[in-house]
């Protein structure tokens, strides 16, 4: 019997090894990826190869109490320098999203990977590395409407603090983008501010203020509750996609299309379908033909 006993024991002991070996190559893999991309993202600009100490980013930083105005004001500037930067590595994105989810932190990412934490920050402008209640609110549209604004507080406020899976930080990092949405909200001239580009300054500015407007109303008028469950996930278009079509691109004829289209039949459209909104958006920067032919999932288009 005690033979026995020490023979599942040790069985047992052979699959947790075996499993979590397996784990671990799986993570390797995902780490030599990011490691290669974001080499060759270097020679292509995507990320800078240097980078000033994040200090330097906030330069109101002091032990004083915070300016809610001036971080309103930095954020804006960054949001511009980043927008003017034209490489962009979505497979690059994609790897360190996986890593993260692999390593559970921006600090372990960096220790596998050898990128400067400091890099990693300016350019991983991802949801999933910000407290989760922040994180909740930004997609219920909680924080502040629009949701490309709604991202960057969050972002900035989460990097503020050098947030990093440290709880001791989370609500210092919630109440500072809370403030800084309210200033948003409170201050008109701060939103023209942010969404006015290079391009816009020969046009009226209510030119990309309709635009948001227009998302604002799509967004509000076909609510859509994203869940981690409810859906197939090899079939089903994937939440990345869903953040591209609706919030990053700024094609308000795909928008709309899966805003309401999910909202309408209940469940996300298919990764196919999604896969070929963006490739005409990437083309015509907008899906506007895909639309057109699938004009007929609609009842009053009958």
């Amino acid at each position: 019997m005690m033979q026995d006993m020490i023979r599942r024991a040790a069985k047992e002991r052979e699959e947790r090894e075996k499993v979590e070996g397996e784990k671990k190559q799986e993570a390797r893999g995902v780490i030599n990826q990011v490691q290669d991309k974001s080499v060759k993202a270097k020679r292509l600009g995507a990320l800078p190869l240097e980078k000033k100490k994040l200090e330097e980013d906030f330069p109101f930083r002091t032990d004083r109490p915070i300016s809610i105005k001036s971080q309103c004001e930095l954020l804006i500037k960054n949001y511009k320098k980043k927008t003017n930067q034209s490489d962009h590595n979505i497979e690059l994105m994609d790897d360190l999203i996986d890593a993260y989810v692999e390593l559970g932190s921006l600090n372990r990412v960096c220790q596998e990977t050898g990128l400067n934490i400091n890099v990693l920050r300016d350019d991983f402008r991802n949801l999933i590395r910000v407290p989760e209640k922040l994180r909740e609110d930004v997609n219920e549209s909680k924080l502040i409407a629009d949701p490309i604004l709604a991202v960057g507080i969050a972002l900035h406020a989460t990097d503020y603090f050098f947030w990093d899976q440290n709880e001791s930080k989370t609500q210092e990092v919630l109440l500072l983008a809370k403030d800084m949405a309210k200033m948003f909200n409170d201050n008109l001239d701060l939103r023209k501010e942010f969404f006015v580009t290079k391009d816009d300054y020969n046009k009226p500015v209510s030119a990309s203020a309709k635009r948001n407007n227009e998302l604002k109303t799509i967004l509000e008028d076909w609510p859509v509750k994203e869940s981690k469950h409810e859906f197939n996930r090899s079939t089903d278009r994937s939440g990345r996609q869903y953040k591209y079509i609706v919030l990053y691109s700024k094609a308000i004829e795909a928008a709309r299309f899966l805003r309401r289209w999910e909202y309408e039949k209940g469940r996300r459209i298919s990764k196919k379908w999604a896969h070929e909104m963006i490739d005409e958006i990437e083309s015509t920067r907008d899906a506007k033909e895909f639309v057109k032919i699938h004009s007929d999932e609609f009842g009053d288009n009958n």
